[in-house]
């Protein structure tokens, strides 16, 4: 009955967002959406403050309710959203990430700069929905995202810094040079966690670096097994098809007492043997002769992957036979 804009019946409306029942608010929010004129600033305010209503609807309905009311693309709604995004319930954090979708598109400058604002004050939960979120809004190579992401890699929490390491393996292109040494000091962070999500992230960025590489690689040698299964998986990506040292290591990694670095090894050889490289056959026709009947079978397992015009090469090797010299592969065309 009331028309559009009404102040009177906005104001009433708007007093039941207090009331004690849920549904009475989520109507309330509702009823707020269909009377309110795009850009009413009062009404805005107090969607934005319903993004923390406990109740799951309420919630919900506000979200829904700020794409029809807010101006998309405006930096207080932006910014009064984001703040959300470091409340200490998860729930809200959830309704503050949808209503952002809602205002503000991907690459927006305004998110990335209010991320950056409240991130030193939210808590362990806030610093992780903050960096989901420019995760999400920021572009490949927004340097502001990329520095902010790099900063966090040093943060006291193990889930910040992972959390900042996969942001980073999704924005950057190029490590900025003030946060190389941040990045880096993650492949030799104390949590084994920390160091696998560090090899994981950076192994798009390891492609265009040959320090960073080699870094990478040696997690090869990483005590902890979990490191040493994502070094292994990233080196039969990375590794050049000549590179025999390390394709030497990743056929010794067939060697392990631990299954899952044995498994990962299969799959990174049998990547490079598909791709075209003769580096790892050496070391792999050695391991046929193994003492350990599984590492035989591991060897014979990757061997199988060989491109069917050099299977020739898994046929002349003989198990009763040892090599009595390191082999010599003779060149044959593809």
């Amino acid at each position: 009955m009331a028309g559009k804009g009404n102040a009177a019946v906005i104001e009433a409306v708007s007093n039941s967002l207090q009331h004690e029942s849920n549904l009475v608010r989520e109507h309330a929010v509702v009823t707020l959406k269909d009377l309110s004129s795009c850009g009413d600033a009062a009404v805005v305010r107090k969607l934005v403050a319903a993004l923390a209503d406990e109740g799951l609807r309420v919630r919900m309905a506000a979200a829904d309710a700020l794409s029809k009311v807010a101006r998309r693309g405006d930096p207080i709604w932006i910014a009064l959203v984001v703040e959300h995004l470091g409340h200490q319930s998860l729930d809200v954090r959830e309704a503050a990430l949808i209503a952002l979708h809602q205002l503000a598109a991907p690459g927006c400058a305004d998110v990335i700069a209010s991320i950056s604002l409240r991130m030193e004050d939210a808590d362990i939960g806030g610093r992780k929905a903050l960096l989901s979120a420019l995760q999400q809004f920021a572009l490949p190579g927004n340097q502001p995202a990329i520095l902010e992401a790099a900063r966090c890699v040093a943060d006291s929490s193990i889930e910040v810094r992972k959390m900042a390491l996969r942001v980073l393996g999704t924005l950057a292109e190029d490590l900025p040079q003030t946060a190389e040494g941040r990045v880096i000091a993650s492949l030799e962070d104390s949590h084994a966690s920390v160091r696998k999500t560090a090899v994981t992230a950076l192994e798009k960025l390891a492609r265009k670096s040959s320090g960073l590489r080699r870094l990478l690689l040696d997690r090869l040698d990483d005590p902890a097994p979990c490191v040493q299964c994502a070094a292994i998986l990233a080196a039969g990506r990375l590794c050049d098809l000549d590179d025999e040292v390390t394709a030497t290591k990743l056929a010794s990694c067939l060697e392990s007492s631990e299954k899952m670095c044995e498994v990962a090894a299969q799959q990174a050889l049998g990547w490079l043997l598909q791709r075209g490289s003769r580096a790892p056959l050496p070391k792999l026709a050695q391991l046929l002769w193994h003492g350990n009947e599984k590492v035989r079978e591991s060897a014979n397992l990757v061997l199988a992957r060989l491109p069917c015009q050099w299977q020739w090469l898994r046929e002349k090797w003989s198990p009763a036979t040892p090599p009595s010299r390191p082999l010599r592969f003779a060149q044959k065309a593809l």
